[in-house]
Order: C-alpha cells, then structure tokens, then sequence
C-alpha cells in the first residue's frame, strides 16, 4: 500500500528527464482505469493483485478481535492501519501470546 502523495512522487521521479512531467499523472491514471491500481480510504492505494488477495481471504482475517495489553519496552507494535476501528499489531510471538487478554467473535 502506498499514499497519495508517495505514488506521486514515485512517478515523477520515473518521469523525470525522461518524458514531460504531465505524462506521470497519465501513467498513474491509466493504471487506476485499468484497474491495476485500486484506491483505498484515506488517500491510500494499493495493486489489484493486493486486493484481490484481500478479497479472498475476507471472512477469515478479521473474524476475531483479540484484546491486548502492552506493556512499554516488551518487543510489541502497534500501528493504526486500513479502515476503522483496524489495527495491526506485530512483535516477538512469545511477547504477543503473553499480551493477548482474550478473544471475542464479532457479531
């Protein structure tokens, strides 16, 4: 995934020296009408491929939410990710296991 303004630059960089700079706006566009390029909220972007996966596997990511308590300095991190209410939560799997305060089922 990649925001607005990095998929930008990237694609004046490429252009730079090469073709005029209005073409690297085109190149973005078309990969967006040809659906190589997918939009996402919140001026992000990803490739089809990515969200092809994501579609897929939707209904087994997400069909638990974890409570967890971080302690500071225990090897966790957390970033605020995607959509709403979605976090992503990464570290040492012992250090994970051990915050994990329990599980509940949506819906």
């Amino acid at each position: 995934m990649v925001q607005t303004r990095d998929l930008e630059a990237r694609a004046f960089e490429l252009a730079a020296g090469v073709e005029r700079p209005e073409a690297a706006g085109e190149h973005v566009a078309a990969l967006q009408q040809s659906g190589e390029l997918v939009a996402l909220e919140g001026g992000w972007w990803t490739a089809r491929e990515l969200r092809e996966l994501i579609e897929r596997t939707a209904g087994r990511i997400g069909d638990r939410v974890a409570e967890v308590t971080l302690v500071p300095d225990r090897g966790v991190c957390v970033a605020k990710t995607g959509g709403p209410l979605h976090w992503s939560v990464w570290g040492r799997p012992a250090e994970l296991q051990a915050a994990v305060a329990g599980y509940r089922y949506p819906g």
